[in-house]
């Protein structure tokens, strides 16, 4: 089943996140990997915080999903364990 640009880019933003933190989330290199204009990713989750915003949601229903059916996390537990702790403070600050 193909996949929304917008699950295109949280996936990506959960990659970013996870592997190099969540001060180096960049709404320009989102748009860079997935071809589109930097404002589509503006227009469709407000500004990086919403988009932060987003990003929590949806790992948040991926680690249930995941967990529920067995599936593999595509991320190390580490550098997950991380991106929650980084998006619980950004939502909470």
């Amino acid at each position: 089943q193909p996949r929304s640009s917008d699950d295109r880019i949280l996936q990506d933003a959960v990659a970013i996140v996870s592997a190099t933190g969540l001060a180096t989330l960049s709404v320009r290199a989102l748009a860079e990997r997935n071809g589109v204009n930097p404002s589509l990713i503006s227009y469709r989750f407000g500004s990086k915080r919403g988009l932060v915003s987003a990003l929590s949601e949806s790992v948040d229903g991926d680690l249930k999903d995941s967990v529920v059916a067995g599936a593999r996390l595509s991320l190390n537990m580490v550098g997950l364990v991380h991106m929650i702790k980084l998006l619980r403070l950004e939502r909470n600050g």
